[in-house]
């Protein structure tokens, strides 16, 4: 789904989002693959990979296996990255 509006409260949820340049999202995401370019207040949770693209703005925490931050991107929060199968292996 691609999305290039505004969102105030709620949940955004899907399988592959596609938020735009001109997106404004106030709430939470959950998806399989999230792209961002646009803005986001809220927390993102992504069970595979998660692409913040140069003008992309996340104001929360996110949960996914998979970050690909490009330069100039905006993240403001707490991440955790787990890849999937798991905990990754201490040696």
């Amino acid at each position: 789904m691609s999305f290039d509006g505004t969102i105030k409260g709620g949940h955004i949820s899907g399988s592959v989002l596609n938020l735009g340049e001109h997106a404004s999202v106030e709430g939470n995401i959950t998806a399989d693959e999230v792209a961002i370019s646009g803005s986001v207040k809220g927390n993102a949770t992504v069970s595979q990979r998660c692409h913040l693209r140069a003008s992309a703005r996340l104001n929360g925490d996110l949960n996914t296996s998979r970050l690909i931050m490009e330069e100039g991107a905006t993240f403001i929060g707490m991440s955790n990255i787990t890849p999937r199968g798991g905990q990754p292996k201490q040696g």
